[in-house]
C-alpha cells in the first residue's frame, strides 16, 4: 500500500510543477513553434512527463528539464510536419485574405479540392485555419482525440495538396499556347 500513496503523492507534486512550470514553457515554445503547434506540444511535454514522474521531481530545476523535453519534442514535430507548412500557408493565404480577382483560378481549385473531402474533415480544417483552433480545441470540439485529429489534418492536408498540384498544373498546361 505505501506505493499506491508514494505515487499519488509523486503525481501530486509533478502537477504542481507542471502547472508553475507550464506559462514559462508555452512562451518557450512559443519561440519555437507557431502558437497551435506551441500549444499542442506543450500538452505532449506534460503527458511525457507523466509517464514517468519521478524524473522531474529528483531534479533540481525542473523547467530546465520541462525545457529540455520541449526542445526535442519540438524538433521532432518539426521533422514530423515539414510538408504541410508549405500547404498550411497556401491554405492561409487564400481562404480569405487574399482578394478573389487576385487568384481567383486557385481559389476555385482550393474549392474544388474541399468539396472533395469529407464533411467532418473540411470542419476540422475550417475549425483549424479559419477559426484558429489547436488539434487538442477541435477534438473537444469533435470528441476526438488531439492525435487523431492531428493525423486527419495531415491526411488532409497530403489529399489537398495532391490535389490542388494536380489542379494547377491541369491549369497551367491549359494555359500554355
Amino acid at each position: 500500500m505505501p506505493a499506491a500513496s508514494s505515487d499519488r503523492d509523486d503525481t501530486t507534486q509533478v502537477r504542481a510543477a507542471l502547472d508553475a512550470e507550464l506559462p514559462r514553457l508555452r512562451a518557450f515554445l512559443r519561440h519555437l513553434l507557431p502558437p497551435a503547434d506551441a500549444d499542442d506540444v506543450a500538452q505532449d511535454v506534460c503527458l511525457e512527463v507523466l509517464r514517468s514522474p519521478g524524473v522531474l521531481l529528483r531534479g533540481d530545476n525542473p523547467g530546465a528539464y520541462l525545457r529540455g523535453i520541449a526542445r526535442h519534442l519540438a524538433s521532432r514535430h518539426r521533422r514530423r510536419y515539414p510538408r504541410h507548412q508549405a500547404v498550411e500557408e497556401y491554405l492561409a493565404l487564400t481562404w480569405d485574405q487574399v482578394e478573389p480577382e487576385d487568384h481567383a483560378q486557385e481559389q476555385a481549385a482550393l474549392k474544388a479540392c474541399m468539396d472533395g473531402l469529407g464533411e467532418r474533415l473540411r470542419q476540422m480544417l475550417d475549425l483549424r485555419y479559419q477559426d484558429g483552433l489547436n488539434a487538442t480545441q477541435i477534438g473537444e470540439r469533435l470528441r476526438m482525440s488531439a492525435e487523431g485529429v492531428r493525423m486527419a489534418l495531415m491526411r488532409g492536408r497530403n489529399a489537398l495538396a495532391r490535389c490542388l498540384g494536380g489542379r494547377l498544373a491541369t491549369q497551367d498546361a491549359e494555359r500554355v499556347p
